[in-house]
């Protein structure tokens, strides 16, 4: 199968020694010279990877955002892919009702 990926995946999988597992699940592993720059970068540096729900949830805990649970369903309205169950345990942490 072949796939794309974006840099939090591989950066992520790289830090822990796994990146060459990607090859036992799919022939192909697609990623644009965007991506691969980060990567290096990122991996060669040490910097953080944050997701978009951390973005999020750090934007909420500084008061730039009002309502995080609107932030949530306007990403599942655009039909972003996202995991629901990261998002019901980032409200959660916040106690703010589930999607």
């Amino acid at each position: 199968m072949k796939v794309v990926s974006n840099a939090s995946p591989l950066i992520t999988l790289a830090r822990i020694g796994l990146l060459d597992s990607l090859h036992k699940l799919f022939d192909i592993v697609h990623v644009s010279t965007e991506v691969y720059n980060e990567v290096v970068i990122a991996t060669g540096e040490g910097l953080a990877v944050v997701s978009c729900i951390g973005i999020l949830e750090e934007l909420y805990r500084r008061g730039e955002i009002k309502d995080l649970r609107q932030s949530y369903e306007e990403i599942l309205q655009q039909a972003i892919r996202v995991d629901l169950r990261m998002l019901q345990s980032s409200l959660a942490k916040f106690k703010l009702p589930p999607l």
